[in-house]
């Protein structure tokens, strides 16, 4: 990462104040995931990366402010990954596009855990936080996938299963492998974040997963 210049004095800080944005955010998403948004410290968060915590103030007005924004990044980048995939494999069998979809959104709970574990904490109860989460950030994302699946099973070919509880389970098969690591290390001895290890997942996921909803000719 690029470092900050010292902190000046007073005023508006210079370009050359400036650092990797991306990469400051990831930072700040990683201190949120581990100690929740009320135990994360702007002062601390500010020391680990070395530039003055004004910075932080100045570009993100608050830690309510750098939450959003590094939350926002992330669902970005899931966004993006997704949309580019759906482009490259129009012409794929509707199934095999499905096998895709799965296959990209391990890879990304794999590279991204925080951002699940910050997802399962805030909607663990109401809160203006969870809200935000939900209208922000998840009902987009949950739209595209559920709007998949409805066609798949108007199609007749995927079993009509409650949404709620198919999507809830398709992504939670995607991600509590990744974001329970260290019970999965310890009680099973796999390192989660191996390339063999998210390798193996996949398939174990589309195994059981697209086995269990795929309509079969009687």
């Amino acid at each position: 990462m690029e470092e900050f210049k010292p902190k000046r004095k007073r005023g508006r800080p210079s370009e050359n104040t400036k650092t990797n944005r991306e990469q400051l955010l990831q930072i700040a998403l990683s201190h949120f995931a581990l100690n929740s948004f009320e135990g994360t410290n702007i002062r601390a968060l500010s020391k680990e990366v070395g530039v003055a915590s004004s910075l932080f103030y100045y570009h993100f007005t608050d830690k309510l402010g750098l939450w959003k924004a590094a939350l926002q990044l992330v669902a970005q980048k899931l966004g993006g990954a997704m949309n580019a995939e759906i482009n490259s494999i129009q012409q794929l069998d509707k199934l095999d596009f499905l096998k895709v979809w799965m296959r990209e959104l391990i890879y990304f709970s794999a590279q991204n855990p925080e951002f699940h574990q910050i997802i399962s904490y805030e909607l663990a109860h109401p809160s203006p936080r969870a809200d935000w989460l939900l209208e922000e950030v998840l009902q987009p994302l949950h739209h595209d996938f559920q709007k998949q699946m409805q066609g798949l099973q108007q199609e007749g070919l995927i079993k009509e299963l409650p949404l709620a509880h198919f999507i809830s389970i398709a992504i939670g098969a995607a991600n509590i492998f990744f974001t329970q690591a260290y019970q999965m290390e310890k009680l099973y001895g796999v390192k989660v974040f191996e390339a063999a290890a998210i390798n193996e997942h996949v398939n174990v996921v589309l195994e059981i997963f697209l086995n269990g909803i795929i309509k079969t000719s009687k």
